[in-house]
């Protein structure tokens, strides 16, 4: 709930992001990949929270399929 409040009270946008991959020195199989910015002031905190959640999940899924 935390970054949606935080959207909330500023009036900012949040941008999905999704990670995937080793998180190790020297592998090159990391891979870090940006969803559309998600304007949160017009859902619930809860709504806003499932949208956030759905969108990482889906660029984290799409990361594995690469």
């Amino acid at each position: 709930n935390g970054a949606i409040r935080m959207s909330k009270e500023t009036n900012t946008l949040i941008v999905p992001f999704g990670v995937t991959g080793d998180y190790k020195i020297c592998n090159n199989n990391l891979i870090l990949s940006y969803g559309e910015p998600i304007d949160t002031k017009n859902y619930s905190i809860d709504e806003a929270n499932k949208i956030l959640r759905d969108s990482i999940k889906k660029l984290v899924l799409e990361n594995r399929n690469r």
